[in-house]
């Protein structure tokens, strides 16, 4: 019976939806966990009810980083890296260098103190 099928077969069994690699049920299971995960966690970054919460400008530094600019500032005598180094490179993923703007920098001013 098409109404009688295991959840992980049929929902292995799905095409991926678009930009992703799993189909909709999965999607829709993985984005539901996800979303408790977080609004359960006190101390996920994001919230503002932890003991210590970022400010709006921190949050938004924070969002402003990318991966590549982590891995560009932490791997010595790293040239080069992907706009999104877990794809694989090809013409819409190029090699850019670690020293150009094109890779936004992080800022800690948000997080200086005034005088004391």
């Amino acid at each position: 019976d098409v109404d009688d099928i295991d959840l992980y077969t049929g929902g292995m069994a799905e095409k991926p939806i678009k930009d992703g690699l799993v189909g909709p049920t999965f999607a829709c299971i993985i984005s539901d966990q996800f979303i408790r995960l977080k609004r359960g966690d006190r101390f996920w970054y994001e919230n503002d009810s932890g003991p210590y919460p970022f400010t709006k400008d921190q949050l938004r530094e924070i969002h402003h980083t990318t991966l590549s600019r982590i891995l560009c500032d932490t791997i010595p005598d790293l040239g080069s890296i992907q706009k999104w180094p877990l794809r694989k490179f090809d013409t819409n993923n190029p090699r850019l260098p670690c020293s150009s703007n094109t890779i936004p920098r992080f800022s800690l001013a948000e997080w200086e103190e005034g005088d004391i």
